[in-house]
């Protein structure tokens, strides 16, 4: 392999690995970014559902679940959230939006335990992505408010989308530039190497060498 390719190859290598340092590291902090700000909306909502819910909570005495129930604490969420209210033994009593929620092991210790904290995560719901989360009421039970992410989800595709173009591209051109500094760098170099091949062929001593490069490469 010839010093020009071997100069060409690592140059783009070098590139190669940086732009995809780079890629992973901005989708990662981008991604985490979003993310960070549906959590604050489910934090400022659900808090202001459970303000009202916590001490005037009703069970139906039906037995039965109430479906988008007319609510002042839970109509700013009907739009764009699903909530739902189970009791500690997970049944669901509230629920306002089209889907179910899932009702996990976490989630009813978190409904049997007023001070067990909260839960947040992000789950799939006939292959709908969900960032869900679950916190205590006082009287028990838990009160879950999730929100459909899948636009968030097609906002970091398209993202790494074109950071991968922009790296693609960012490699091509450096690909180019790693070309002309191999080509500048070998160029004297090779020239050096033919006449020495050419007086070893010849034996002529007094051939004079017009060969133009970096300092190093003239003192050669």
């Amino acid at each position: 392999m010839s010093l020009r390719t071997r100069l060409l190859l690592t140059t783009s290598a070098i590139v190669f690995v940086i732009v995809g340092a780079l890629s992973i590291g901005i989708s990662t902090i981008i991604s985490r970014q979003l993310m960070h700000e549906i959590d604050n909306t489910l934090d400022a909502r659900i808090e202001a559902i459970a303000t009202t819910l916590r001490e005037n909570i009703q069970i139906p005495s039906n037995g039965r679940r109430q479906r988008n129930p007319l609510s002042d604490a839970l109509m700013p969420t009907r739009f764009d959230t699903v909530t739902q209210v189970i009791d500690p033994a997970g049944t669901v009593i509230i629920a306002l939006g089209e889907v179910d929620l899932p009702i996990t092991q976490q989630v009813l210790n978190i409904a049997n335990n007023p001070a067990g904290g909260s839960a947040r995560f992000t789950t799939s719901i006939g292959g709908v992505k969900y960032r869900m989360l679950t916190i205590p009421l006082i009287n028990g039970g838990a009160l879950q408010l999730a929100k459909d992410i899948s636009e968030i989800e097609h906002a970091q595709g398209n993202i790494r989308m074109r950071l991968v173009a922009t790296g693609l591209l960012g490699i091509f051109v450096a690909a180019i530039a790693g070309w002309w500094v191999a080509r500048r760098t070998a160029k004297p170099i090779q020239q050096l190497a033919d006449a020495a091949e050419h007086i070893a062929l010849t034996q002529q001593l007094n051939t004079t060498l017009d060969i133009h490069g970096d300092r190093e490469i003239e003192q050669l």
